[in-house]
């Protein structure tokens, strides 16, 4: 009984040390990403535009810290603790959001420039529609859930809801990438191997962490079993078990 004791002691010792190395790596790449952004902001001449890399780097650091803390809550306190963060951290990120557009949106309207020319403006109007979709649906399972069929039957739709959250998630650092290849961030660092550091590390942490049972929508089976009678069907194996039953 002690050794069933220790040993379930140290499994849950070795997942707590994976699950805080993970949530290490993606902090450090997080705080070099939007450090970088925030020196490049600092060097470059003060424009309306600054305001905009400012911003986005903030609420990338905000909305990825929020999507991490809540991906490994078990407990009851833990979960109600980390939903709570998550939903301070998603709003503030919005703000954020919000105001980053408008500041590139009205920099580009008075200087007369073509909106979402590039893949960075496209990706991000993208993931700045779904974000909006995505907090709505998110306050609505929260604090609306008869609007859904009450607190038991909106809870089905939790898994669609962390899904759409990591895509969204994608969306914005895909946007968050195609961003370093812009004109001003290169005029002014060209240290690219600083991007491609910090956003692996995010990558690892981010992937580390997640739990995919609480994201799996539908419930896909694969077994043995399926596999021996699927075998039927391929001349190969067919004739090979038409042989074996022969010689029975």
């Amino acid at each position: 009984m002690e050794d069933i004791e220790r040993n379930a002691q140290e499994e849950h010792s070795n997942k707590f040390n994976k699950d805080f190395i993970f949530y290490i790596l993606s902090t450090l790449g997080l705080l070099i990403y939007v450090g970088t952004n925030l020196y490049i902001s600092y060097i470059a001449d003060y424009k309306l535009f600054v305001w905009h890399p400012i911003l986005m780097a903030i609420m990338i650091l905000i909305s990825t810290q929020g999507t991490i803390v809540l991906q490994k809550a078990v407990k009851k306190q833990e979960k109600a603790r980390s939903l709570l963060f998550h939903k301070l951290m998603q709003i503030i990120s919005l703000i954020c959001l919000i105001i980053g557009f408008v500041v590139i949106y009205y920099n580009k309207s008075i200087k007369g420039s073509t909106h979402y020319k590039t893949y960075h403006a496209k990706i991000g109007l993208i993931a700045f529609i779904v974000y909006i979709i995505q907090l709505i649906t998110g306050l609505a399972l929260t604090f609306f859930p008869s609007l859904l069929g009450g607190i038991s039957k909106s809870k089905k739709y939790y898994k669609h809801h962390r899904l759409i959250g990591y895509i969204n998630l994608i969306l914005i650092w895909l946007s968050a990438i195609t961003s370093t290849r812009a004109n001003w961030i290169t005029k002014h660092f060209n240290q690219h191997w600083i991007w491609t550091f910090s956003i692996g590390l995010i990558i690892i942490g981010v992937i580390g962490r997640i739990n995919f049972n609480k994201i799996k929508i539908c419930n896909i089976k694969c077994n043995f079993s399926s596999f021996v009678n699927f075998t039927q069907y391929i001349p190969i194996y067919s004739q090979k078990n038409q042989t074996n039953q022969t010689n029975r």
